[in-house]
């Protein structure tokens, strides 16, 4: 049952931690394709996207965003956890063994994300020239089908791997390093607070988009910009590398890794809470993304 309490606990924590930090993520989209062009800088971006569309602006295409938050993290807790005990861990797993877990759960990670992220970048870029191309989320995925099959919705899908990859194992790991380290020796890390598993969730947050940002950047490009859509991911990161050095492969980083420490510190508080509300009592607690 325990599989089964990380998948609905990881679906809850999921869609919390996305009604937190997805405004800013619309940002973040707007920089990665027209920064440069239509935005001069996130002030400037959020200014022009609030006078044209108001709040509503900020959220659209959050519907596909939402479902695939929830299945997402469902996916990548309930991968990491059983790739963890495939290969024997602890409590506390070693190094290699978080990177191998990282790893598992990041291809769960990139087959469940990929079509949902599809869609919600397209519906956040959509708003070139005050242009609409899709009237909803479900229009945008049917015109994808429509035009590349079932396939098109996988359009990005390898630059989602290069980020989900090392991003998960960072993530999963920065949050078991932190909460041993912040657990006294020969104690539980089950003892620590909620305020701690959230700035350990926070951190682990941040780790993930630190871990390797370019290839979302490129992610980005390839799934909304016609003129990146037919080239692979080195082939794509060169030439952004070309138009605009290091600095063009990090924009936005700032706004993601600071939303992405509110969010993430939810998403964890919400994940314990629902797990044990679903594990019940017992006379040995466990914490949920540990084996014993």
């Amino acid at each position: 049952m325990s599989l089964v309490n990380d998948f609905v606990s990881g679906s809850v924590s999921g869609v919390a931690g996305m009604l937190i930090e997805y405004p800013f993520d619309t940002v973040k989209v707007l920089l990665q394709t027209y920064g440069g062009t239509l935005y001069s800088g996130y002030v400037d971006c959020i200014t022009k996207l609030f006078r044209q569309d108001g709040v509503s602006g900020f959220y659209r295409g959050v519907s596909a965003r939402l479902i695939a938050s929830g299945f997402e993290h469902a996916c990548v807790f309930v991968s990491y956890r059983w790739t963890l005990r495939a290969i024997g861990a602890g409590e506390r797993p070693t190094i290699p063994q978080i990177c191998v877990g990282g790893c598992g759960a990041g291809v769960a990670s990139m087959l469940s994300l990929t079509p949902f992220e599809l869609v919600k970048c397209k519906m956040q870029a959509d708003n070139k020239k005050g242009r609409r191309l899709y009237r909803s989320s479900l229009d945008c995925a049917r015109k994808i089908v429509r035009a590349d099959g079932l396939c098109g919705l996988y359009k990005g899908g390898v630059a989602t791997l290069y980020r989900e990859v090392p991003g998960t194992a960072a993530w999963c790991g920065t949050y078991d390093t932190l909460k041993s380290w912040m657990t006294p020796e020969g104690a539980s890390t089950q003892t620590l607070s909620i305020w701690q598993r959230m700035f350990a969730g926070g951190c682990s947050g941040v780790a993930f988009w630190t871990a390797f940002y370019p290839s979302d950047v490129v992610k980005t490009r390839i799934q909304v910009d016609p003129a990146y859509s037919n080239l692979g991911v080195w082939r794509a990161m060169a030439r952004l590398y070309r138009e605009g050095g290091v600095g063009i492969l990090y924009r936005g980083w700032t706004m993601t890794a600071a939303r992405s420490f509110p969010s993430n510190a939810v998403i964890f508080a919400v994940f314990d809470g629902c797990n044990h509300l679903l594990s019940g009592p017992s006379p040995v607690q466990k914490d949920p993304l540990h084996l014993v």
